[in-house]
């Protein structure tokens, strides 16, 4: 697998405020409004500052561990997969893993 990344870019991919979420992101507007996974920018920001000191409670983190093992296991073992030296669009694997993590 090669990754390539031009530098031209380098400040949409740093920093929150060039985040804008997928238009997927949409049907989920009914349920969530405009909660973490939703809001993009400033309001992403500051959702993101609040929720924050959550994920340094090191018991909340080691009840991950297991997640985070058997998900990145799945997500290494769907990447295998890939046919060598194809170019593939990663986002609908990481975004897979993430939310299987995420709903453990």
């Amino acid at each position: 697998m090669i990754c390539s990344f031009n530098t031209t870019y380098k400040h949409f991919f740093i920093g929150s405020k060039n985040l804008t979420k997928s238009p997927d992101y949409a049907y989920l507007y009914p349920w969530l409004r405009t909660g973490l996974l939703t809001s993009a920018g400033a309001e992403w920001k500051n959702r993101r500052r609040i929720i924050t000191p959550a994920f340094h409670d090191k018991e909340l983190l080691n009840n991950y561990v297991d997640i985070y093992n058997e998900q990145s296991a799945i997500l290494v073992q769907r990447l295998r997969s890939i046919e060598s030296g194809k170019e593939v669009n990663l986002y609908p694997y990481i975004a897979s893993c993430a939310l299987d993590i995420i709903c453990g």
